[in-house]
């Protein structure tokens, strides 16, 4: 029997995903030493862990395994839990950003260019636009009223004329249902300006005008395959659809 609040699946999980933002901060340090030389990460993490212990069990369980935007609130939690830190210690905001960005990229930057590629073309692939199409169906049934609900945007071109491959449009973000449900909307951007170095670091170009965190009516992806500056061989990384950016990307 438990009384930690926690879903069945965070609870089995929990030592994973806690290992996961322990070891981003990790990769990490180099940033945290130069932004912010007296204030040692090691000095940092009581709190940190403190704050992730709090902000853990307000994810919202979509599905599990099972649920596309399962990875994205587990990383989550330790985004929330080290931007809670540094707004507690009066940390500049241009800072504050920084370091979360360079903290949640920090173990898919770890991985070599070309399985970071591999991962991107398999983002790209048939296969998965076929996957994300039916998922986008999903997510309209508005299973889990905290989830994110989004349609697939077929091949075409933004309003500056650009070509892109797929695009996704997020009309509800989970993320944002979340912070506010927590008091963490000034986080939010934090969170949005993953996005593009996430994307990048897989050879995949990201185009997004507007925002819901923005106050927009949607968060409007457009994606498209950057030149290619490595060839990238047969990867041992997973071939599963999705986009998942902690086990690993893929």
């Amino acid at each position: 029997m438990h009384d930690d609040g926690l879903h069945p699946y965070y609870r089995e999980h929990k030592a994973r995903i806690l290992r996961e933002f322990r070891e981003s901060l990790r990769l990490a340090r180099p940033h945290f030493d130069a932004l912010l030389p007296d204030q040692p990460l090691e000095a940092l993490e009581p709190a940190l862990l403190e704050a992730f212990e709090q902000v853990f069990p307000t994810l919202p369980y979509v599905g599990g395994a099972d649920g596309r935007m399962t990875p994205f609130f587990e990383q989550g939690a330790g985004v929330l839990a080290l931007g809670r830190v540094l707004r507690a210690r009066s940390v500049a905001v241009p800072v504050i950003a920084t370091l979360i960005r360079k903290t949640f990229v920090a173990r898919l930057a770890s991985l070599p260019e070309v399985e970071r590629r591999a991962l991107g073309e398999r983002f790209l692939s048939a296969e998965n636009q076929a996957f994300l199409r039916e998922q986008a169906k999903a997510s309209q049934e508005r299973a889990d009223p905290h989830d994110f609900v989004y349609r697939f945007v077929e091949a075409g071109h933004t309003p500056e004329g650009e070509p892109f491959g797929f695009g996704i449009d997020y009309t509800e973000c989970g993320f944002c249902k979340l912070c506010r449900r927590n008091g963490d909307e000034d986080l939010l951007p934090h969170l949005c300006a993953l996005d593009g170095e996430y994307y990048a670091l897989r050879g995949i170009d990201l185009k997004r005008s507007t925002t819901i965190a923005g106050g927009d009516g949607r968060c409007n992806f457009r994606f498209r395959a950057m030149p290619a500056v490595t060839a990238s061989p047969a990867s041992s990384a997973p071939a599963a659809p999705g986009e998942s950016p902690v086990r690993p990307p893929a």
